[in-house]
Protein backbone atom coordinates (compact mmCIF):
# COMPACT_ATOMS: atom_id res chain seq x y z
CA UNK A 1 0.00 0.00 0.00
CA UNK A 2 1.35 3.40 -0.94
CA UNK A 3 1.60 6.36 1.41
CA UNK A 4 -1.21 8.01 -0.57
CA UNK A 5 -3.44 4.98 -0.10
CA UNK A 6 -2.65 4.88 3.60
CA UNK A 7 -3.49 8.58 3.93
CA UNK A 8 -6.74 8.09 2.02
CA UNK A 9 -7.66 5.20 4.33
CA UNK A 10 -6.80 7.26 7.38
CA UNK A 11 -8.92 10.15 6.12
CA UNK A 12 -11.82 7.81 5.37
CA UNK A 13 -11.55 6.27 8.83
CA UNK A 14 -11.59 9.71 10.44
CA UNK A 15 -14.65 10.71 8.40
CA UNK A 16 -16.40 7.47 9.36
CA UNK A 17 -15.61 8.02 13.04
CA UNK A 18 -17.02 11.56 12.87
CA UNK A 19 -20.16 10.29 11.15
CA UNK A 20 -20.62 7.59 13.79
CA UNK A 21 -20.26 10.19 16.53
CA UNK A 22 -22.89 12.41 14.87
CA UNK A 23 -25.16 9.40 14.51
CA UNK A 24 -24.73 8.48 18.17
CA UNK A 25 -25.62 12.04 19.19
CA UNK A 26 -28.70 11.99 16.95
CA UNK A 27 -29.79 8.70 18.49
CA UNK A 28 -29.30 10.11 21.99
CA UNK A 29 -31.43 13.12 21.11
CA UNK A 30 -34.10 10.91 19.57
CA UNK A 31 -34.20 8.80 22.74
CA UNK A 32 -34.62 11.94 24.85
CA UNK A 33 -37.43 13.15 22.60
CA UNK A 34 -39.08 9.75 22.75
CA UNK A 35 -38.90 9.76 26.54
CA UNK A 36 -40.37 13.27 26.69
CA UNK A 37 -43.21 12.27 24.35
CA UNK A 38 -43.95 9.16 26.40
CA UNK A 39 -44.17 11.29 29.55
CA UNK A 40 -46.55 13.71 27.82
CA UNK A 41 -48.72 10.84 26.66
CA UNK A 42 -48.85 9.52 30.24
CA UNK A 43 -49.72 12.99 31.51
CA UNK A 44 -46.47 13.42 33.39
CA UNK A 45 -44.36 16.57 33.54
Amino acid sequence: MTAEEQQANSNAAAELQAALERNAEALRQAAEASDALAKLMRGEQ
